[in-house]
């Protein structure tokens, strides 16, 4: 992969650069500053694997939770709301082989945060 640079651009348009060239197999690493859905979904559209850090102010679905105290989480639209928020939800937690893509939503996730898991209820998920 060559290197990305720019006179006068920022983190995240140089990241954008990136998502283009990136391969199944790569895993992209990022941290909560580069977080959007648009930018994680374009990534994701790529089949590389990405870990990324996302601001404490994103609500993440609990899917699912395992032992460890971490859960199953996904990546979804801000601005998908009420009913088709909801339904999306509830089949993804249904569901559990819902594919990644689906309208409203992008890629799936886990977290390693019990806390953040303790202490939020399920506010949405998609299918």
């Amino acid at each position: 992969m060559d290197t990305v640079t720019g006179t006068g651009s920022g983190e995240q348009a140089l990241a954008r650069t990136l998502y283009p060239r990136l391969q199944e197999g790569q895993l992209l690493l990022a941290d909560r500053n580069f977080y959007s859905f648009t930018d994680w979904c374009q990534a994701a559209d790529t089949g590389a694997d990405l870990l990324w850090r996302v601001a404490d102010t994103v609500q993440l679905p609990v899917l699912d939770t395992f032992g460890d105290g971490s859960y199953l989480s996904m990546v979804l639209d801000s601005a998908l709301r009420g009913t088709a928020r909801e339904h999306l939800l509830h089949t993804a937690r249904a569901a559990r082989h819902c594919r990644p893509g689906g309208p409203g939503m992008c890629g799936w996730s886990s977290t390693t945060c019990p806390t953040a898991a303790r202490n939020r209820s399920a506010n949405s998920s998609a299918c």
